[in-house]
């Protein structure tokens, strides 16, 4: 056994019955036409057979002292873990995403390690869908669907891929110092790096006051209809786009595809609360998790990075889709710069000041007064640009599926693969019973931008 770091165990202490605090991802896979017969049954078998099993998908918590520490089994049930479920008929999209949405909502078993995988067949057009969801004191997001797309290989004709848990692929998890002068020297560091992250943290809120456009931190998030805390019931939405739809946009205005891509979120979420009369005066903000490049160091499977989060204003209060993209890239870029001068310590701590006021959320049952720490969680996630196989079959769409953190109603994450975005949009079911109008504004919000910025070449 030995100690969880204090951001997984800040995941584990958090996590509720009705919020779990887990992310996932829908790999849709295509096998070729003379496969089909029995294809799911057999990635199943395939899947159970790989029985070496890393370190990081052999961990479980467990309590001492009321802090969760971590201990590692030995062997794994991959019966338990690697499940086989069929879609109802007829097997559309909607039919997938109803089960995907009822598995999302079940919360992960303590009592083995915090990961599942459950095959999908009876999809109607023959293709197999796999269901991947791992706790997020393991995983985030990101690192999830890195994971997949590594075990995945560039051509049809190469087989014996590695499951997602292989040790070839998992990444080594980070440990913890137990040894009593290495905790004080860790200590004594986040101590130090601390003392000097106050005085930035001061300056930034110096220039965020005299400053007249939207701020770098954001401390006046409205309250909406989407910002909830009922339960654990969700529902979901996916769709695909071409992601040189975003790319024309870029181009034609010289930002980042973060950019844009947020810029169509704000756009549909203001058209959803819009048609709703529902819009606050005030811009919505949105949380948006952040990797960095913050360790030098090279491991086995890449630079090292540190994950945390960010509240951005979406100037949802800007009716023009170029101006407001072109408040967004601004508030982007001053919110890159300030936390590309911190250490990995400096900018966890920034995201925990930043997320802090979700600790308030159930709070706000009975205080409406406590603003929301933020609206939306939005998350755009690079991928491969290249198709990607898993023994043969064509990985056709990877649609991410987020958390719903406490207190929000709504998280909508785009990954990049194969020169297409895909798209998934997890609500509470309280907020928003029916997201895909949330769906289809952002592919309006997406035409709306590129008319405004002369990038439409329809």
């Amino acid at each position: 056994m030995f100690p969880m770091s204090p951001v997984e165990a800040l995941f584990v202490l958090l996590e509720t019955a009705s919020h779990p605090l887990h992310t996932a991802a829908l790999a849709v896979f295509t096998p070729p036409a003379d496969q089909r017969d029995g294809h799911a049954r057999r990635m199943v078998e395939t899947l159970r057979s790989h029985t070496d099993v890393a370190e990081l998908f052999r961990r479980r918590p467990r309590r001492l002292g009321g802090y969760p520490w971590w201990t590692c089994d030995d062997e794994v049930d991959l019966d338990y873990h690697v499940q086989h479920l069929a879609v109802p008929a007829p097997g559309t999209t909607a039919e997938l995403l109803t089960v995907v949405a009822g598995l999302h909502e079940i919360p992960l078993d303590p009592r083995h390690p915090l990961w599942e995988v459950c095959v999908l067949e009876g999809l109607a057009d023959g293709g197999t869908g796999v269901y991947v969801k791992v706790h997020q004191s393991l995983l985030d997001d990101r690192a999830l669907l890195q994971l997949l797309h590594r075990s995945l290989a560039p051509h049809p004709h190469l087989h014996h891929c590695p499951a997602p848990w292989d040790p070839r692929v998992a990444p080594a998890p980070r440990s913890w110092p137990l040894r009593p002068d290495t905790a004080l020297r860790a200590g004594l560091r986040t101590a130090a790096e601390i003392a000097t992250l106050a005085p930035q943290l001061f300056d930034t809120v110096l220039r965020d006051l005299r400053r007249r456009g939207d701020p770098v931190l954001s401390l006046r998030t409205p309250p909406t209809v989407l910002n909830v805390c009922d339960g654990r019931a969700r529902v979901l939405a996916a769709g695909s786009w071409p992601v040189e739809k975003l790319r024309t946009v870029a181009a034609a205005t010289g930002t980042g595809l973060d950019a844009v891509v947020v810029a169509a979120c704000a756009g549909a979420v203001r058209s959803y609360l819009l048609d709703r009369r529902a819009l606050p005066a005030a811009t919505l903000t949105a949380m948006v998790p952040t990797a960095l490049e913050l360790d030098p160091v090279i491991g086995p499977h890449g630079r090292s990075r540190g994950l945390g989060a960010r509240v951005i204003p979406l100037a949802t209060d800007e009716p023009d889709p170029g101006l407001r993209l072109a408040r967004i890239a601004a508030a982007l870029a001053r919110s890159e710069q300030l936390c590309a001068a911190f250490s990995r310590t400096q900018f966890r701590i920034f995201s925990a000041l930043a997320l802090s006021p979700l600790v308030l959320a159930p709070a706000r049952r009975f205080a409406t007064a406590i603003p929301p720490p933020f609206n939306v969680t939005i998350s755009y996630l690079p991928g491969p640009n290249r198709p990607r196989y898993w023994n043969g079959a064509r990985l056709s769409a990877v649609y991410p599926v987020p958390t719903v953190p406490t207190g929000q109603g709504v998280s909508i994450t785009l990954a990049g693969n194969d020169d297409r975005l895909d798209v998934g949009i997890v609500a509470d079911r309280h907020a928003l019973p029916e997201p895909h109008p949330l769906l289809g504004g952002l592919d309006a919000a997406l035409a709306d931008l590129a008319r405004a910025v002369g990038g439409d070449r329809s």
